[in-house]
């Protein structure tokens, strides 16, 4: 009598820069950049208390609010973007890459509670988006604007998008 052996295999699929734990960016706006040198303003100061998952910038004071925006663009060029009209504390903002508070990636922050470096300056591609966080507590309105700057699909920018998901 021959035995026949049935072997029970478990297959687990790992998708790469998903944790299990993901948790969406709670965007409050989409300030989609379409044209060259306009300047495209957000008047939302929704800001919510920070969960324990949310990311703190390396600007981070100690602010407990905070609100993200959706930064995205139909044309190629450098993105610029600042806070204006604003009342109250403004303690950080930072600009991400990435697609959950799990995956993202800080490119840059500014204090407003001591003088730090500029502001990131990042050259997109049609298509991009990047996230801007910002911890306050007050009202204020974001603005962004993208120039065109040349040859950005050439290897000249390849090292900033080397931190990229597939």
């Amino acid at each position: 009598m021959k035995r026949i052996a049935l072997a029970t295999m478990l297959l687990v699929l790992v998708v790469p820069g998903r944790g299990l734990a993901a948790t969406a960016i709670p965007v409050v706006d989409v300030i989609t950049l379409s044209s060259y040198g306009t300047e495209y303003f957000s008047s939302n100061d929704h800001e919510t208390s920070m969960t324990p998952d949310e990311p703190r910038s390396g600007c981070y004071g100690s602010g407990t609010k905070s609100a993200w925006y959706r930064i995205t663009t139909t044309v190629k060029g450098r993105m610029g973007t600042r806070l204006e009209n604003y009342t109250g504390s403004i303690d950080s903002i930072a600009l991400y890459q990435g697609s959950s508070f799990a995956d993202v990636v800080e490119l840059g922050c500014v204090s407003y509670v001591a003088p730090t470096t500029e502001f990131p300056q990042p050259i997109m591609r049609a298509g991009d988006s990047l996230y801007l966080q910002v911890i306050a507590d007050g009202t204020y309105s974001v603005m962004a604007l993208i120039v065109p700057t040349p040859f950005i699909d050439n290897f000249v920018d390849a090292h900033f998008f080397s931190n990229r998901k597939a």
